[in-house]
């Protein structure tokens, strides 16, 4: 038991020297490349400018241009075409008249009170529920998001002007009686 411990022991003592050594070789290349000017190409093969810092470190950022597929294509975008832009608040105000009241968040339920149509009346609506043509896609502590076809909307909660306190009106003294 003993020496398959001391054993296990060397084993491990033998792969961190050698980790070591391939890390000290790493770091002396690069430091050689930068005292003799080597220069090093970028990631896509190219050789940076004359005259840059990049000539003389070991790694340099490729030219952002060579990034123009990722935002032509998102990676993220499960259709990879870029996102249809934003609609104006308009957008909701012709729609209808929608206003977001309150947002009721627990563990248990995401709810937005929504204001809508003429009489206004509140619901309540849970996320992916639509209202007026409109999906709610996510609701936030501030705000929640609409969805209409690509179209995506971000719906605030409706600032309320203050309520003015009424100061107490002084009572005027009784009128003397004749």
């Amino acid at each position: 038991m003993i020496a398959g411990r001391a054993a296990f022991l060397v084993f491990l003592l033998c792969v961190a020297l050698g980790l070591a050594a391939v890390v000290y070789a790493e770091l002396t290349q690069g430091a050689q490349s930068a005292a003799t000017g080597e220069v090093v190409e970028d990631a896509v093969g190219e050789a940076p400018p004359r005259g840059t810092t990049a000539n003389i470190v070991g790694f340099a950022l490729p030219r952002l241009a060579s990034f123009a597929g990722v935002t032509e294509r998102p990676l993220f975008s499960a259709t990879r075409h870029p996102p249809p832009p934003q609609a104006s608040q308009e957008a909701i105000k012709e729609s209808g008249t929608l206003a977001l009241e309150g947002v009721i968040l627990s563990k248990a339920e995401r709810l937005a009170l929504i204001s809508h149509g003429l009489p206004p009346t509140q619901s309540r609506v849970p996320e992916g529920q639509a209202v007026e043509g409109w999906t709610v896609v996510e609701i936030r502590p501030d705000g929640i998001v609409l969805q209409r076809g690509a179209t995506r909307q971000e719906l605030r909660l409706r600032d309320k002007p203050p309520r003015q306190r009424k100061l107490p009106v002084p009572l005027a003294p009784p009128a003397p009686k004749p």
